[in-house]
């Protein structure tokens, strides 16, 4: 329901066909039959095979595959295996480490999955959080995660944490009294969303939106869209190839045209040409390559921070501005001393440490 914090509480209820009794257990049925369950759209889970063949997208690799190829083909065995096992371990590497996160990163999905205490038939009743739906009427208390966008009915003292919709980490007092329509998200006091935190206080909202019709819903909608470019190191990585491959061409042209003219055999000169290519390209650049970016992420995870792929440890090494409005949108929030400073003497906050 599309601006329900600028109407009177009244016109909400009958906007929703509902009232302060709640929905009631048939009513809840359908209502979940026509708007679905409470939960954000998910992407298409990535298969493992998927992963694994990812691995090989890379200019570098195609490269070093080619240099197999043309070594096998020409009767080089040894260097085919060699330069196709420096291939296979990369790929492994690159493999385990995104396979690893992507457990990771599912198994806190599990672990953010919450309850929610609803009015039902006049009766309070704590339901998963994904069973809420349109007109349900939420219990709210300190501490709770909001899981739906609703209209508040009652407030009493109640402040809320809205920082993952508006940055803003102070937080928000809220009351029952509509607001103009054109005010923006943060200024919507009559208003409780989805994802955010109860900090203080109690009250009750009737939910107004659920699933991807929530505010942080249409977020996750614009981030499914937004497109990826390549990262600094994958540039890097393309402009080497690309060096790489033309001064191979380079290299055995010359030798080709030299080798004919003064008249040698032909097979000999394609040969010649074919092992001085693979000879010049690097093949345990990407292992190298992988096993450093690996590293980069073992360090980030002994500091509490998880990637899903392992070029975000060269994306986030590459940053050297970072540009932020307050304390609190890329911060915990918190404040802490770190010297006292009074006449005569200074004490560190070392001191006061157990």
């Amino acid at each position: 329901m599309e601006h329900a914090y600028h109407l009177e509480i009244e016109e909400v209820f009958k906007s929703l066909k509902v009232d302060k009794r709640g929905l009631s257990k048939e009513e809840v049925i359908l209502r979940r039959r026509q708007s679905g369950d409470n939960v954000l759209a998910k992407e298409k889970p990535y298969s493992r095979l998927r992963v694994f063949f990812d691995q090989f997208k890379n200019p570098l690799c195609y490269i070093l595959i080619l240099a197999a190829a043309v070594s096998f083909l020409v009767g080089e065995k040894i260097d085919a295996q060699v330069i196709l096992l420096a291939v296979f371990i990369n790929v492994v590497i690159g493999f385990i480490q995104e396979d690893k996160a992507s457990n990771a990163l599912n198994k806190l999905r599990l672990l953010i999955e919450h309850s929610a205490v609803v009015i039902r038939n006049n009766e309070k009743k704590e339901i998963p959080a994904t069973e809420i739906t349109l007109g349900d009427i939420l219990v709210l208390r300190a501490g709770d995660i909001v899981s739906a966008d609703a209209r508040l009915l009652e407030a009493f003292d109640l402040e809320v944490n809205e920082a993952s919709l508006t940055g803003e980490s102070l937080p928000i007092y809220k009351s029952i009294s509509p607001v103009l329509e054109k005010a923006t998200l943060a200024e919507r006091h009559s208003m409780v969303y989805s994802g955010t935190n109860i900090l203080s206080g109690r009250g009750l909202a009737l939910v107004t939106a659920i699933g991807q019709k929530t505010e942080i819903g249409k977020i996750s909608e614009m981030v499914k869209k937004a497109e990826s470019g390549s990262t600094p190191l994958q540039k890097k990585m393309e402009d080497v190839s690309r060096f790489l491959g033309m001064a191979v061409l380079f290299v055995a042209s010359i030798l080709i045209v030299v080798g004919i003219l003064k008249k040698l055999d032909i097979f000999e000169i394609l040969i010649s040409a074919i092992a001085v290519a693979v000879a010049a390209i690097p093949e345990g650049l990407a292992m190298a390559v992988t096993v450093i970016l690996a590293i980069g992420i073992k360090q980030m995870v002994k500091h509490k921070a998880l990637t899903r792929k392992l070029l975000a440890a060269e994306t986030l090494g590459s940053i050297t501005v970072i540009c932020s409005d307050k304390t609190g949108t890329l911060t915990e929030g918190k404040m802490r001393f770190e010297k006292i400073i009074v006449p005569g003497a200074s004490l560190s906050a070392d001191n006061f440490k157990d």
